[in-house]
């Protein structure tokens, strides 16, 4: 969940070279020196600064997303737990100064969705009920997440309405949940991102 974009700054350090503490002093190198570089395990993760505030939204619950199968430049909005609209904008500068692209509309629960493709992820209201609906079309596809746990029954502590969510990797779409059957611990389900089947659980 999402108050406000934040933009997080990381130092990069070349891996091999002297870090804090040994006798030969370095120097961080900048984003812009390690571009080109720091493929594969060539750079490591130094450090993290203060995060920025951007812009902040009608509401302290909600989502912005990229589509990282789409345009990398678009980003989706959605606004407070009860999801009514997708709001588009072009680019980051544009989402920063409400310059709307264009809304498109929706009927969805929680904060955990996701835009993979050229769909939208989510769940129906009060339900363990999953749906697609593709962003040009609006096609949907619906299945239910038999035995998951909903409207709040297993959602993080504070948050309302955060049963179930999505996440994207470089092995496809996830659904991450809790069952009263592996006693309300988290499971996650690889999904086939066509029909909402799902390929393998795992059980923690």
């Amino acid at each position: 969940e999402l108050h406000s974009l934040k933009e997080v700054t990381m130092k990069l350090q070349r891996t091999g070279e002297p870090s804090e503490g040994e006798v030969t002093p370095s120097t961080t190198p900048t984003t812009d020196e390690c571009q080109g570089q720091c493929s594969g395990t060539s750079c490591e993760l130094k450090g993290v600064e203060n995060p920025v505030d951007h812009k902040t939204s009608g509401f302290i619950q909600g989502a912005w997303m990229k589509d990282p199968a789409g345009d990398p430049d678009v980003i989706y909005y959605m606004n407070n737990y009860y999801v009514g609209s997708i709001q588009v904008y072009r680019n980051l500068n544009d989402f920063k100064n409400d310059n709307l692209q264009k809304t498109i509309k929706v009927s969805a629960c929680g904060t955990g969705h996701v835009i993979y493709n050229g769909n939208f992820y989510s769940t129906r209201h009060h339900s363990n009920k999953m749906f697609k609906m593709n962003l040009k079309t609006r096609a949907t596809v619906e299945k239910v997440l038999t035995n998951a746990g909903h409207t709040n029954t297993y959602h993080y502590r504070g948050k309302s309405l955060t049963d179930i969510d999505f996440a994207i990797d470089e092995k496809g779409l996830w659904v991450i949940y809790a069952t009263p059957q592996n006693g309300g611990r988290i499971v996650g389900s690889r999904l086939n991102p066509d029909d909402l089947a799902i390929i393998q659980t795992w059980n923690t």
